[in-house]
């Protein structure tokens, strides 16, 4: 209410309201701002699955490099277990390394082996009635031949394949130091030992084993 003069006077004006222009832009403002953060928030989220499936895509890859080494090594592993076998199969089939091309020579040692077998069991070499020799021939003998020498000369294992009885024989003559009822390989083993020690050339020691395993008394 004013005064004027004496008299006096309503004030009729209406207060002024918020413009609704101010009360849109802080409406509208929120609203943003909100949005703004779920857009954030959807951004971090698809940043973190991106990088799990990184992550993923990588162990795959791991175990995949890791699937192909081990099956590398499985390749590597057979192919050195079939080398091996393959190399104890020609050691089985060819133990002495003669080669394909010399099966004559296995052929020539597989006869002389034979010759070897049949001078034990035909008994002590004849003497050579053309030079003298007690023996087959003498040193300068011009009737020795070269295939004569060969088949007399046994070979060092014809030791294994003689008969327990020869092996007793020489192990009596010898006295050799055995247990009692030696198996015939231990019997074998000591008349090789033996054997292999006598100082005196090979050709020599075989012939005077046989003369003395031929006429030893049992």
């Amino acid at each position: 209410m004013m005064e004027v003069g004496s008299t006096k006077v309503l004030n009729t004006s209406i207060p002024k309201r918020k413009s609704i222009s101010n009360q849109n832009y802080l409406s509208n403002n929120y609203m943003g701002n909100g949005y703004y953060n779920q857009l954030q928030i959807q951004q971090q989220l698809q940043q973190q699955q991106l990088q799990q499936y990184q992550q993923q895509q990588q162990q795959q890859q791991l175990q995949q490099l890791q699937l192909l080494q081990q099956q590398q090594q499985q390749q590597q592993q057979q192919q050195q277990q079939q080398q091996q076998l393959n190399n104890n199969n020609n050691n089985n089939i060819n133990p002495y390394g003669i080669g394909i091309n010399n099966n004559s020579i296995y052929t020539n040692n597989i006869n002389n082996n034979n010759n070897n077998n049949n001078n034990i069991n035909g008994g002590l070499p004849i003497a050579c009635g053309k030079c003298g020799g007690k023996k087959r021939h003498s040193k300068t003998c011009i009737y020795k031949n070269e295939d004569e020498d060969e088949d007399f000369f046994l070979s060092k294992d014809v030791i294994q394949k003689l008969d327990v009885a020869a092996l007793k024989r020489y192990k009596k003559y010898y006295k050799l130091k055995t247990k009692h009822n030696s198996t015939k390989a231990e019997l074998a083993s000591a008349v090789r030992l033996h054997f292999d020690g006598l100082p005196v050339n090979e050709p020599e020691i075989i012939e005077h084993f046989m003369f003395k395993v031929k006429s030893a008394p049992m």
